[in-house]
């Protein structure tokens, strides 16, 4: 597995410098970012961390964990993708009753 997650980093990595290279130019004006920036970013962060719902954490991890073992393993097919996709949909709707207890960062 560690080795897939090396091969991940190189090829998506390549990737995006390739994008990033396709879409700028050297010495191209980097316009300012708005003093807001990140601010939704933080407060969906906030809504998990200060959650009070009744699903533990652990439990939603276990469930996604599991699914994605046995529908996104490293052999799989269109069809186990396919109904992986349906059923992490349905696991990430939970995300809405979660529970958190650890809001350390």
């Amino acid at each position: 597995l560690g080795a897939n997650s090396l091969l991940d980093i190189v090829v998506f990595g390549r990737a995006a410098a390739n994008k990033i290279k396709e879409l700028n130019r050297p010495g191209e004006e980097i316009l300012p970012l708005p003093n807001n920036s990140g601010l939704k970013s933080i407060e969906t962060l906030n809504l998990l961390r200060y959650s009070h719902g009744s699903i533990p954490t652990a439990d939603l991890r276990l469930k996604m964990q599991k699914c994605m073992q046995t529908y996104a393993a490293v052999f799989r097919t269109q069809e186990t993708l396919q109904e992986g996709c349906e059923k992490i949909t349905d696991i990430v709707k939970e995300l809405r009753d979660i529970k958190t207890t650890d809001r350390s960062l």
